[in-house]
Parts: structure tokens; sequence; C-alpha cells
């Protein structure tokens, strides 16, 4: 979990982000001992402490002279004492930006409002908006037309909006010499788009903005990096019987400097299919027959599935393409609604339920691959995947299995690959599996701490008893077993 700070505070941020110092949009933050909630249009504030919840403040979520209609809210972000809310709106052709003020009592007041010239960001899986210090992050994409009578009205542009303000009013926020493209041809059979990315200044309360863009296919997934934005751009180009995405990856550094560029196959997934590793490596799941995440195209991603990862040395101008060798293949599920997530050492991967009614999954999955190298494991679950979060190191699967919603911890305790499946399957019970394990006693050790604490977080008492199967269950009674408790005195003598 990150940690932002709010005037004088440090306060735990409420946003299970990728990066710890990357926060991300939401509909739920944190300021101070006040929750900002963003609800149908509606900006709340309410206070936490002393056991209670106490509502404090509420306003619409735009300006007191904008029509919310044919607009949607999307996400809100806390810096300092200033509040943005994001949306987009298809009345005023643009993203909408909505600055609030609010106080240390929680009370909130109405600033300004900006847009951002833009076509449709929507993402099923991911927000448009991240926030590093006082720099507020937007990816945008705008389609170009060859046919338009004056190009410049498709690039990147802001307004303050003022009732009665016209699109004469957008100023230009990207220098055509801070448009890129790469040294390969661009081939593109669905069009062009400027894949942009925006960096708004909220500091002293203010809304400077500068932009960078790409020329390239319009497929796209995007990340955001403690230190650049990633732009994974795709067309999809027919090969014999079958389609293949054609692919350029692109990285934007938040330092302001050129960007770079590097020839990939097939595209991720989502946002989740990225970790840039703190060994300079850029590390993604990609598919086969994955058309980017933009609006519900992440729900129906298909075909094969590897492992890219490349040294971030290896960008340049585009010219080079990361070779084969940069691709480790991994194990194919047959199902949809691909679910992906960088936890700790490990890539998570499985599928589950699509946004339908809840389905039960044939012979449901995880799949662990150790992403710097090394073995790849398979978990049984009694569920499907239709989310991973991560929770530092370790994870939590929740998903249906057609008729309970289930909630799974896997657990990496230690180097050895010691993986722990923990399965919640009714308030009063919880039940935990050893996947892998070592020999060291003091592994054992942990294994017997790690089935404790889960009896505790379950909110049971219950005894947890090794054996040979390596596994241990937590019924209703005391959580460790006389005999346990005195295998685990000898070990630590020793």
């Amino acid at each position: 979990m990150a940690r932002s700070s709010v005037e004088g505070s440090d306060d735990e941020s409420v946003t299970n982000v990728q990066h710890a110092g990357v926060d991300e949009g939401g509909i739920v933050k944190l300021h101070g001992d006040h929750l900002v909630v963003l609800r149908r249009g509606r900006l709340f504030t309410v206070q936490v402490g002393d056991g209670a919840l106490t509502p404090v403040s509420a306003l619409d979520a735009f300006g007191p002279d904008i029509d919310p209609r044919h607009t949607w809210y999307d996400e809100v972000l806390v810096s300092e004492n200033t509040i943005a809310v994001i949306g987009y709106s298809y009345e005023r052709g643009g993203t909408e930006i909505g600055l609030f003020q609010i106080d240390p009592a929680g009370q909130l007041s109405y600033r300004s409002t900006y847009h951002l010239r833009s076509n449709d960001y929507y993402s099923s899986r991911n927000y448009a908006s991240r926030l590093i210090g006082s720099k507020l992050i937007f990816y945008t994409p705008l389609y170009l037309y060859p046919g338009a009578e004056d190009p410049f009205q498709n690039f990147p542009a802001v307004r303050q909006w003022r009732k009665g303000a016209t699109p004469s009013e957008f100023r230009r926020i990207v220098a055509a010499t801070n448009v890129y493209r790469s040294e390969q041809a661009i081939t593109s059979s669905n069009g062009l788009a400027l894949h942009t990315v925006t960096v708004c200044d909220l500091a002293n309360g203010g809304f400077a903005c500068e932009a960078t863009a790409v020329l390239a296919p319009p497929g796209r997934v995007f990340y955001v990096s403690p230190d650049s934005v990633y732009v994974w751009t795709s067309d999809w180009m027919r090969h014999g019987d079958q389609m293949r995405a054609q692919s350029m990856l692109y990285r934007l550094p938040l330092d302001t400097s050129r960007p770079s560029a590097l020839g990939v196959l097939g595209s991720p997934i989502d946002q989740f299919s990225f970790l840039q590793s703190e060994d300079d490596h850029l590390n993604v799941l990609v598919r086969s027959g994955s058309s980017g995440d933009g609006m519900w195209g992440a729900e129906v991603a298909a075909g094969d599935v590897a492992l890219m990862r490349v040294p971030l040395s290896s960008f340049s101008d585009g010219s080079n393409v990361a070779p084969s060798s940069r691709y480790r293949r991994l194990q194919k599920p047959e199902a949809y609604t691909f679910q992906n997530r960088f936890v700790g050492d490990y890539l998570l991967y499985g599928t589950g339920s699509d946004w339908g009614y809840p389905q039960k999954s044939e012979q449901p999955r995880l799949d662990a691959v150790r992403w710097a190298g090394g073995e790849a494991h398979q978990l049984s679950l009694a569920h499907g995947v239709d989310r991973i979060e991560q929770m530092g190191s370790d994870a939590v699967v929740v998903g249906t299995d057609g008729k309970n919603l289930h909630f799974t911890s896997i657990v990496s305790a230690n180097l050895q690959q010691l993986w722990i499946v923990i399965r919640a399957r009714a308030p009063r019970r919880a039940s935990c599996a050893v996947m892998a394990s070592s020999t060291n006693p003091m592994d054992r050790i942990r294994e017997h701490s790690v089935c404790r604490s889960v009896c505790l977080a379950a909110r049971v008492t219950g005894t947890c008893l090794m054996s040979r199967q390596r596994s241990c269950s937590c019924a209703i009674s005391r959580c460790v077993s006389r005999k346990s408790e005195s295998w685990l005195r000898d070990q630590r003598k020793q």
C-alpha cells in the first residue's frame, strides 16, 4: 500500500496500487481523518474516528455552471488539500477535471474545472489518471482523421471552463516537436491515434499542463511506473487465416526526456500485465489474441500466453525488435475473462466469470510463475479467478464457484518458494495448504506461524497440525495444539 502526505501528516493510502508513490484514480480516498467519496456525480467527506463514521460535507462533483448530462465522473485523486475529480464529457468534448478544496475539518468547496481535448479513454480495467507528488498524470487517446481541414484541431489541448466557453478557447499543450513516431514504418489498417501523456502540476493551486504524444495504431494498453509511462500500441494484421497483433511499445520518461520504443509481439491484457522491476527490466504478460484494454477489450483477450522480459536498455528509436528469446511461453487457460498481476517475485494469472451471472469454472486454478526465471506452479482453487489483489508480497484471489464468493490468500513466505493457499469458506472456518515447501526447520516454523495467523485472521480458534501431506486445517478448537507448540519450541532451541 502506498503512503501519501497531507499537510504535516503521513496518511496511509486506501487504494491498492501497483507501485508505492504512484497513486491511482479511485472512488474512495483518504485525507487526514476524512474519507473522500465519489458517488453518482456527488462528492462526500466522512470523518473516521471514535468507532464511527460521521458525514461532514457534500457537493456536486462538477462546477455550478456545468450541465452533468452526457458526462461520466469516474475517479478522484487527492493532492494535499486539492481534490481532483476526473471524468469524460461527451457534451464538452474531452476529459473533464474538476478541482475542489478540502480544509482540515473536511469541508468541501469548488475551485475550477478544466477540459483536456481527448477521445473517450474508458477501459473496463484501467483508470485514466495517476498522481505522483503534485503531478497529475493522464493517458488519453486522440484518433486522427486524415481528411480533417485543420489537423491541429485534433492535437491535445486544455481550456478552463466558464459558462459559455467555446472550442476556440482550447490551448494546445503539445508542440509538433513533442510528437514522436518509431523508426519502423507505420502501417495501420485501423487508422492512427495520438497516444498522449499529459502531466498537470497541482502545486500552489495551479493547473499547468504539458503533454507528449506518440503516433501509432489505435490499440493500446498503458502502465505507469515510478519514473515512466509505457504505452503498448497494436494493430491487427492478417497472416493466413489468423489475425495477429503487430505492436510497438513506447516508454515516455516522466523527467521530460525523449521517448524510446521497442518492437514487440502480441498485446498485454491490462495495466496489471506490466512490472518495471528494480533490476532495470520490464516484464509484461502478453497474449497473441489481445487487442488492448480500450473499452471492454481486456474481457475478451485470447490466444497463447507468454511472459516478455526485456532490459530497459533495449529501448531505442523503435528499429529494434525484442528477440524471441525474450519471450517465455506459459500455460494457456482455456476460459475467457483473464486476470493477471505481478505479486512479489511471482506473476499470478487465471480466469473467472465475466460481467454476467456468476459461473462455475471447470477445474479452476491459479498459475504462479517466477518472473525473473525459474519454475512455475499450478494451484488448484475451489473457485474461479475474478480479481487478484496484491497485499505486499502476498495476494488475495477473489472469485465465485457459481454460488458463493470466495477469498483465497496466496502467501509467498520465503525464498524457497513456500506457497500457502488459504481458503476462506465460511465466516467461522478456514483452511490452508502448503503447495511447495523447504525442508529447513525454520521454514516449518514459518508454516506453523502462517497457519496460526490464518485462524486469527478468520476470527476463529483452531488447531494447526502439520502432516505428511504438508497441510494444516483450522477447526473450532485451540489454534495450535500442545504437540505443535512442543515441536516449535524444540525447533527454536536448535
